[in-house]
């Protein structure tokens, strides 16, 4: 998941901070809109403000004779995504007060605001902001994941702890993407002012969106619960210098608000924000424990965890392995039995052979037994893809050079790439910036559409709605590979894993890839 919904929320949702003042002599209201701090931070800039993640330079106004700073700040749009968010977030009459804890003025004068800093303690914030940025660079990515295990273990829980407020956004979210199809059709209880029944029929329908799509589904919900949570409250508290704690369990739950503070990357400088969460998270009244004794009981909780996590890791592995072993025992048998067949088959005009007769029924019975065993097995192994995350890329490669090989022995067949892919959509899936005039096919008939990975919303769809999925291997993480792996496989749908980021090489890989399913599925019939 990239952080650039993080790095300017207003710029993304096009949106400009004014700052306003009523002049206490007229009453007139005066405002001015916000701009930037040069990148420098020049000190004969002061005073600033600090407005989400952005410091601006704070004007100083004249009404009646008088100079005055602004008291509150609200936000006009140019540009908004829905009406919905528009009333949220970006309301007129929503306005932030200047001078408080998520506001506060950078000044070396008394300007008559509450909460201030000093330049100097600015600037070093500013440096240490920098070096936590880059940390969560590196490490967000681990930190995703690792929560994602630790979610989908601990769904139900964690869904009864959501706020109620905060999975009925979820669930709106989701009813609008191709994962809530079936949503619509369901009704709303009946009784609409009963908010206990409405909300336990919302997450029933989280369920089921689980339940029909499965780890598709379940990394959608995720999604929306966790990085919205993390971009706009966790990463959004570090630069207001405070965690708001008991608004955070509110919204998404102690089990999974517990683990995930444990988990988020953070410097050393800002470390003393996860000492004070998990003091109020762990400390019951009238304790006195200090704050490291309350983060070394909890990080032996979250070892236990993590070890628990490690043991259904191995357990998944021996269960993928046993169904490999079933799987080529039963193609063995079912092997044995066909040959035996068609030897019986070519001696139906001599008679009946009893004693082969009897050695199809004793393998039919074992194949049968076998059989019965392995539908657990093979229901287990799509639970295997979804839930490994120690993948191989080696494995993926060997199949890449496999379908490689079949591919030239399908290339002698001539056909126009453009016959085999019309009406296809092609998904190519990489952290690959593609310009527009790359992927416009003119007039083929066929269309190309690009995304960085599958770990959101318009991924996710995009791979639901191809007819070819490829996947540049060199650029797109492991986990991603499997995912689109097993959906392939799952819905037998083409998948080309290629080093290639040339798209007409890319086209060309894909149609013998569809040539070559076309194939196999002529032979089977």
């Amino acid at each position: 998941m990239d952080n650039t919904f993080a790095k300017d929320i207003l710029e993304f949702y096009g949106v400009t901070p004014v700052a306003y003042v009523d002049c206490p002599e007229c009453g007139g209201v005066h405002e001015i809109s916000l701009e930037k701090t040069p990148e420098k931070l020049p000190i004969s800039s002061l005073p600033w403000v600090l407005f989400f993640k952005d410091l601006y330079i704070l004007p100083g106004l004249v009404c009646c004779g008088k100079n005055m700073y602004p008291t509150h700040i609200r936000i006009k749009h140019t540009a908004v995504i829905s009406k919905e968010l528009e009333d949220e977030l970006f309301a007129d009459h929503q306005s932030y007060h200047i001078g408080t804890l998520k506001v506060p003025v950078i000044t070396n004068e008394p300007l008559g605001y509450p909460i201030t800093r000093s330049y100097l303690e600015q600037i070093d914030i500013q440096k240490q902001l920098d070096q936590q940025n880059r940390l969560l660079a590196r490490k967000q990515q681990e930190f995703y994941e690792t929560c994602y295990t630790y979610f989908s273990i601990h769904f139900e829980e964690i869904i009864q702890e959501i706020d109620g407020t905060e999975i009925v956004d979820v669930f709106h979210t989701i009813a609008e993407t191709p994962f809530g199809i079936h949503i619509k059709e369901t009704k709303y209880p009946k009784n609409k002012k009963d908010k206990k029944a409405r909300l336990n029929w919302v997450k029933k329908q989280i369920r089921s969106i689980i339940e029909h799509e499965g780890e598709e589904g379940t990394r959608v919900v995720y999604y929306l619960i966790v990085k919205y949570f993390v971009e706009w409250e966790l990463i959004q508290g570090i630069y207001y210098l405070h965690w708001n704690v008991p608004k955070y369990q509110k919204m998404i739950g102690k089990k999974l608000l517990l683990y995930m503070i444990l988990q988020f990357p953070l410097t050393s400088y800002f470390s003393y924000l996860r000492e004070e969460a998990l003091s109020k998270l762990i400390q019951s009244k009238g304790s006195h424990r200090k704050k490291s004794e309350v983060v070394d009981i909890v990080q032996k909780n979250l070892d236990k965890a993590n070890e628990t996590i490690e043991k259904m890791k191995h357990t998944i592995l021996r269960q993928k392995e046993s169904i490999i072993l079933f799987e080529n025992k039963v193609k063995e048998l079912e092997s044995k039995n066909d040959a035996i067949t068609k030897q019986l088959q070519a001696r139906e005009e001599q008679g009946t052979d009893a004693a082969q007769t009897r050695k199809i029924k004793e393998l039919k019975g074992i194949i049968d037994e076998l059989r019965a065993d392995l539908v657990p097995l093979r229901e287990l192994k799509e639970d295997v893809v979804r839930k490994m995350e120690e993948d191989s890329e080696k494995e993926l490669l060997d199949t890449l050079d496999e379908k490689v090989r079949e591919l030239d022995i399908l290339g002698s067949t001539i056909e126009s790439n453009e016959e085999i892919l019309r009406g296809k959509t092609i998904g190519v899936f990489g952290d690959i910036q593609f310009s527009q005039d790359d992927l416009d096919t003119g007039e083929a008939p066929f269309r190309i559409l690009n995304s960085i990975s599958v770990q959101d919303i318009e991924g996710l769809s995009l791979m639901k709605k191809s007819d070819v999925l490829v996947v540049l291997t060199q650029h797109i993480s492991h986990n991603c590979m499997w995912t689109i792996k097993a959906h392939a496989s799952s819905r037998s749908v083409p998948v080309l894993f290629t080093r290639h980021t040339n798209l007409k090489i890319i086209v060309n890989q894909a149609a013998k890839i569809v040539k070559l399913q076309q194939s196999r599925e002529n032979i089977s019939k």
